[in-house]
């Protein structure tokens, strides 16, 4: 989403819409212009970010495949899964969802 946020502000030329404003545009339009691309490229780093920790989740030794899907689902899908329905999606017991440990019987 955000690269088509760029492409939309910006278009596919960036080198040209940076030269317009510094060259051409006036001052109120390439402020706004400033601050819009600041977010964007401030919400894309954020982005990287998330998706560097999620990535070294992932890879945690001890069901870090589970937990990476358990953030996923909760936090970063377009749906919000209930506590209920993430246990049923993930096929898992609420003792191991609570405390990250299976229960030994």
């Amino acid at each position: 989403m955000v690269a088509e946020d760029i492409r939309y502000c910006c278009g596919t030329d960036l080198d040209g819409a940076l030269l317009y404003l510094e060259e051409f545009a006036p001052d109120r339009e390439r402020e706004a212009f400033e601050q819009r691309v600041k977010t964007l490229f401030e919400t894309r780093w954020m982005t990287e970010l998330v998706e560097k920790a999620m990535e070294k989740v992932r890879e945690f030794p001890a069901y870090g495949e589970l937990y990476f899907e358990i953030l996923s689902k909760s936090y970063l899908g377009r749906r919000k899964y209930t506590e209920s329905e993430l246990l049923s999606v993930l096929n898992m017991e609420r003792s191991f969802f609570t405390t990250g440990r299976k229960k030994e019987f």
